[in-house]
């Protein structure tokens, strides 16, 4: 039986790992030998296989439907992947990895200025120094270390808030969802959209090497181990029973109420104020931050 403080810090640990994880994704990009897209195609492609062995797994929750929520998260990941890859071809590696992951600025501006949630001033402290050292790395980028530094330190920066997006929509939809069928569509439904890119843009899909193969179904399990982690942190919580009373070790717990996605509040009993779930999901990732290891 799980103790109650480790099943707190759980979704903590999943996150930590998923960075570790995530953080080989701007190597493996470059080692494809294709497109920046197509790097991003690859990866969809490859992990799609492994996460519907996943949904049907002994206990699973199927395919089912993709929700709205499920779909913006792949619009969202779509946007975030492809601006990224890009970014990593035309800057270094250590700059586009740093530049993404300004994600808690764009989410601590949404929470304060949409959801009138003011960050305390440690947090705000903090992040100033976080900025600070992001951009220093950015302005002493060295002209060699990518096509174009300065416009591919645009395009990781852009990331932020692709990457914030794509939080928010998982949020959401782990309301109704388990984690893998909410990773399962916010994967395949990039996948198209990234070939019309890989196609509009003139890149190179097909690697030409064994080596670039390898790279790319890298990036597909990295993917499903990694992101999926993202998938589960934003959750409920990990473990617990699902609405049918059966063990949900895969991010059940109590999910919130559809309800709450469609306002913005909901009441205690007593009548105050309780967040809603994009609230809850501003929230936590103000406090939490993100993975530090890209998307």
């Amino acid at each position: 039986m799980m103790s109650p403080r480790l099943a707190a810090l759980l979704p903590l640990i999943v996150l930590i790992t998923s960075a570790v994880v995530l953080s080989l994704a701007p190597i493996l990009v470059r080692l494809t030998e294709t497109g920046p897209a197509a790097a991003g195609l690859w990866r969809f492609i490859f992990a799609l296989p492994l996460l519907l062995l996943l949904t049907h797994r002994p206990g699973g929750e199927g395919v089912g439907r993709p929700s709205r929520w499920m779909a913006l998260a792949g619009l969202f990941f779509f946007l975030d992947l492809s601006f990224w890859h890009y970014g990593i071809v035309m800057t270094s590696v250590a700059n586009a990895t740093v530049l993404c992951n300004l994600t808690p600025v764009v989410v601590t501006l949404f929470a304060w200025l949409v959801l009138k949630q003011r960050p305390r001033p440690v947090f705000v402290l903090a992040l100033a120094f976080a900025m600070t050292g992001a951009f220093a790395m950015a302005a002493g980028a060295d002209g060699g270390q990518g096509t174009d530094p300065l416009l591919g330190d645009l395009l990781s920066l852009s990331v932020a808030l692709w990457y914030a997006g794509y939080f928010l929509a998982v949020k959401a939809a782990r309301s109704t969802a388990g984690a893998v069928r909410v990773m399962l569509w916010s994967t395949a439904i990039p996948i198209p959209l990234m070939l019309a890119a890989c196609l509009v843009l003139g890149e190179s899909i097909i690697p030409a090497t064994l080596a670039g193969w390898a790279a790319c179904v890298g990036l597909g399990v990295m993917h499903v181990a990694g992101q999926g982690g993202v998938g589960l942190g934003p959750g409920p919580g990990l473990g617990g029973h699902d609405r049918r009373g059966h063990p949900d070790p895969a991010g059940g717990g109590r999910r919130p109420r559809l309800a709450d996605l469609r306002r913005d509040h909901d009441r205690h009993p007593d009548g105050r104020r309780r967040p809603g779930a994009v609230r809850r999901a501003a929230g936590a990732m103000e406090r939490a931050g993100t993975p530090a290891g890209g998307p």
